[in-house]
This record gives C-alpha cells, structure tokens and sequence, in this order.
C-alpha cells in the first residue's frame, strides 16, 4: 500500500482478500500492534489471515473475507475459527480473542445508493454480528472511520480498538477480562 495514501482512501481501493488484509495490517500498525500476516498455526498448515499483538490489550486473531456473494461466507469463517485455529499458538503467541473482518458490497452499507439495499445491508450486518458473537467471535467492523472487534451486548466495555481510519484510537479503553469472559460463556 503506498503510504502516500490515507487509510481511508486505501479502504476505497479494496478489490480482494489481500487488498484487505494490507489495509488492516498498516492500519493497525499504525495503532501500536505488531502484525503477522497468513501466519501459520504451530505444528498445522492452518494459516490464520491477521495475528496481532497489541502491548495493553493481547493477541487477537482475523480471519478476513473480502464478500462478493451472500452472508454464508460468515459461516466458513467461524467454523475455520472454532475447528482450525482456537487453541492453536501462532508465532509462540496464544491469541485470546478471535473475529471475523468480512468486506464488500454488502458489508459497506454507506456506500450503498438506494435507502432499501442500506436497510437490507444494515439488518444483514446486525444478524450477522449477533451469530458470530453468539459463537464467542467478534465481528470487525469495516464501515465507520474505525476498525474495531465488537462483541454483543454492545458497549464500549465489550470493543477492541484495532484502529482509526485517518483518525486516533489510542485512548480507548479496553476491558479484556469481559470480553474473554463473554467468549469463554458463548463458545461451543
């Protein structure tokens, strides 16, 4: 990614799962996370997308989609999630919390021109971040001037902070023992 390029004009020119993951990578880099991509899981040729550990918060673990088609996508993720990769070390890191980054047309309602495909594309959204959460996986956001790892019931207490799109997350804080907590209750 040319770093000439706001995030938020680099997030406009998304056309793949790689474009993607570049994106999340710089961004978060730029939020104080250390991030590895297509890491491979420890004695397995499992590889998650994004691996990233952040000094106040933990490691967490993306599994991304770039969505041309419907919402069953969130489905393959969760399963590579819960039968791949939970409990799995990568790069002699434990990640702690999981979520699922899904991006296209559907997930970026603003983008959108007719009022009832944003209606359509909101409540696709809002379902799907209610199952992923149901299963103990976040949902990263893509559609606002921030990235974060939100877990049900929505709060600031149960987010994670990934980064600011062209603006400054750092002050945010983050409740960890919560949100494992959360996952710990929904996970099968």
């Amino acid at each position: 990614m040319n770093t000439q390029k706001t995030l938020k004009q680099a997030r406009d020119e998304i056309d793949c799962e790689d474009d993607l993951q570049a994106w999340m990578k710089s961004g978060m880099e730029s939020n104080g996370w250390t991030v590895l991509r297509e890491v491979k899981a420890r004695n397995s040729n499992y590889r998650a997308d994004i691996v990233a550990k952040h000094e106040d918060i933990g490691v967490v673990g993306i599994e991304c989609k770039y969505v041309t088609g419907g919402s069953i996508v969130a489905g393959h993720a969760s399963r590579q999630i819960i039968e791949k990769y939970a409990g799995k070390k990568f790069f002699q890191w434990n990640v702690d919390v999981w979520g699922v980054c899904l991006f296209g047309r559907e997930y970026r309602p603003k983008q959108m021109v007719y009022e009832k495909r944003q209606r359509e594309a909101r409540r696709q959204i809002a379902t799907t971040k209610r199952i992923l959460n149901g299963l103990g996986i976040g949902y990263v956001t893509t559609d606002n001037d921030w990235l974060m790892m939100q877990f049900l019931p929505s709060g600031r207490d149960v987010h994670i902070p990934l980064f600011g799109v062209d603006s400054d997350l750092n002050n945010e804080r983050v409740d960890i023992e919560r949100i494992t907590e959360l996952i710990d209750e929904r996970r099968p």
